[in-house]
C-alpha cells in the first residue's frame, strides 16, 4: 500500500506542508524533511523550483528564483534525496511544473521518483486528459499517485472525471483567499466544501487555501473597443493566464460585437485545466447543447436579454448536461429574475448598457440583496488591485477582468503581475 494511503486512513486531521527544495540554502532540503518529520507533520511536499512564470503567491516565487540561483534543478534534487528512505517514513510528494519533468524525461523521472521512495507527484499544469492518454500507465508502474487539483469554479463534470482516475488525494484550492491569509473559512469556502462532500467522491481531499479569484477573459474586440487586441493568438494568452494563476478563463464567442467564434473553445479545451466560461448572448437552448459539445464548464446568461422563465429553464438544462451557470444582473431589478435551484454563480456588471460608462458601486449597491447560496463576483471595469480589494472586502469571491489585460501588447505578463499583487496583498 502506498504510504500515502497509510497515512490517509489514520484517524484526525492530517497536516501536509509544502516547502522549496533548495531554500534558503541549497543542502537544505534533506535538513528540512527531517526537522519536519520530528515535528510530526503528515505529508511533505518538496516543491521542484522552475524558471518560468509560476501560478504560486509571491512567498514560493521568491523561494523559486532563490532556489535555483542556489543551484537546484532535477538532478541535484534526486541526488539529495538518495536515501532519504533510510531515516524518512511519512509520504513524500514533489510538486512542480511539467516542463521540467518532461526536459528529464517522464518515464526517467517517474523510475527516478520510484527508486528514491517518492509517493506521488502534484504536477498543475499537466491536462488531465493528456496524463491518462500518455502517462498514467508510466506512473502506475513505478507505483506514483499523481494528484490532482480542484476549485470553487470547476464544474461538477470534471471534478468527477478527476475522481474516476486519482489515488491519493484531490487538492482542494479554495478562491477566496491564498495560501496563510486567514485562519478560519468563510461561508462561502463552506458551501464549496459541502457541495464537494454531497459528490461523494471515492478519493480523499486535502484543502488548499489560494487563488485570487480572479476570471481572466480573452477578447479581441467589443461595442466600445474596436481593436482592443488582435496580436494575441488565443492559445498564448489562455496557456499565459493559467500560468499565472487565473481561477478561469472566459472567452466570448460571439462574432458580431467581440469577433469571436466556437473554435476559439474547440482551439484551447485540451490544453486548459483552469475551468472555461463561454461568455456568449445565449437566447436558445441549442446554444447550451453547443456549449456543451465545444469543451465549454460554465455558460453566462443574462437577465436583460432573458425573462424569469427562460434563466430557469436554460439553467435547468445546462446543470442537467454537467455545466455550471453564470447569471449575470446590471440592476435590482434583473435579480429578480433568478430563481430555481440550478444557478451556481451571480455575477454584477459594472458598466450601463445604454451609456456604457462604468461603475464599481453596481456591486456594491447589490451585494447585499444576494442570496447567500450563490458565489458572487463582479464583472466589468475592474483595473486596479485597490479595486479588487474594495470588492473583496464587500464579500466578492470572483472578479471577471478582460480589456485590462487585453489592451497590452503582453496579456499574459500583464495578468501574472496584477494577480501576483492582488496576492501579495489579500
Amino acid at each position: 500500500m502506498n504510504r500515502i494511503d497509510k497515512k490517509l486512513k489514520e484517524e484526525g486531521k492530517l497536516l501536509s506542508i509544502y516547502f522549496t527544495a533548495g531554500y534558503p540554502s541549497l543542502d537544505d532540503t534533506v535538513d528540512i524533511i527531517f526537522k519536519l518529520q520530528e515535528s510530526g507533520v503528515d505529508m511533505i511536499e518538496i516543491g521542484l523550483p522552475f524558471s518560468d512564470p509560476l501560478a504560486d503567491g509571491p512567498t514560493i516565487q521568491d523561494s523559486s528564483t532563490k532556489a535555483i540561483k542556489n543551484g537546484m534543478n532535477t538532478n541535484v534534487l534526486f541526488d539529495q534525496l538518495k536515501g532519504i528512505r533510510d531515516k524518512v517514513s511519512i509520504p513524500l510528494i514533489i510538486m512542480g511544473y511539467f516542463n521540467p519533468i518532461l526536459q528529464y524525461g517522464v518515464e526517467n523521472f517517474c523510475k527516478k521518483c520510484n527508486e528514491i521512495g517518492i509517493d506521488g507527484l502534484i504536477i498543475p499544469d499537466l491536462p488531465i486528459d493528456y496524463y491518462e492518454a500518455n502517462y498514467k500507465s508510466i506512473f502506475e508502474e513505478n507505483h506514483l499517485y499523481n494528484m490532482f487539483l480542484i476549485a470553487p469554479q470547476t464544474s461538477d463534470e470534471r471534478i468527477k472525471k478527476i475522481d474516476s482516475i486519482s489515488n491519493g488525494f484531490i487538492y482542494m484550492v479554495s478562491s477566496s483567499s491564498i495560501t496563510g491569509s486567514k485562519n478560519s473559512f468563510s461561508p462561502e469556502q463552506i458551501n464549496y466544501f459541502e457541495r464537494i462532500e454531497k459528490m461523494n467522491l471515492k478519493t480523499p481531499r486535502i484543502i488548499l487555501k489560494s487563488s485570487s479569484g480572479i476570471i481572466c477573459e480573452f477578447k479581441r474586440r467589443s461595442p466600445s473597443n474596436d481593436n482592443i487586441n488582435y496580436k494575441s493568438t488565443i492559445s498564448e494568452v489562455v496557456k499565459g493566464y493559467q500560468e499565472a494563476g487565473a481561477a478561469g478563463v472566459s472567452i466570448l464567442t460571439n462574432k458580431k460585437y467581440f469577433d469571436g467564434d466556437i473554435e476559439d473553445i474547440i482551439e484551447i479545451r485540451n490544453f486548459v485545466e483552469i475551468p472555461i466560461l463561454r461568455k456568449e448572448f445565449i437566447i436558445s437552448e441549442y446554444q447550451i447543447f453547443e456549449a456543451k459539445s465545444i469543451g465549454a464548464d460554465a455558460i453566462l446568461l443574462i437577465a436583460s436579454i432573458l425573462t424569469s422563465e427562460d434563466i430557469l429553464n436554460f439553467s435547468s438544462l445546462a446543470k442537467s448536461l454537467g455545466l455550471e451557470v453564470l447569471v449575470e444582473v446590471h440592476s435590482h431589478d434583473e435579480l429578480k429574475k433568478i430563481s430555481g435551484n440550478d444557478i451556481d454563480i451571480i455575477g454584477v456588471n459594472n458598466r450601463n448598457l445604454d451609456t456604457l460608462e462604468i461603475d464599481l458601486n453596481n456591486s456594491i449597491e447589490i451585494y447585499k440583496e444576494i442570496p447567500d447560496e450563490f458565489l458572487k463576483i463582479s464583472e466589468s471595469g475592474i483595473s486596479k488591485v485597490e479595486s479588487i480589494l474594495r470588492l473583496r472586502e464587500v464579500g466578492y469571491q470572483g472578479f471577471l477582468i478582460g480589456e485590462n489585460f487585453m489592451k497590452n501588447s503582453d496579456p499574459m505578463e500583464e495578468a501574472y503581475n496584477f494577480i501576483k499583487e492582488v496576492e501579495n496583498e489579500i
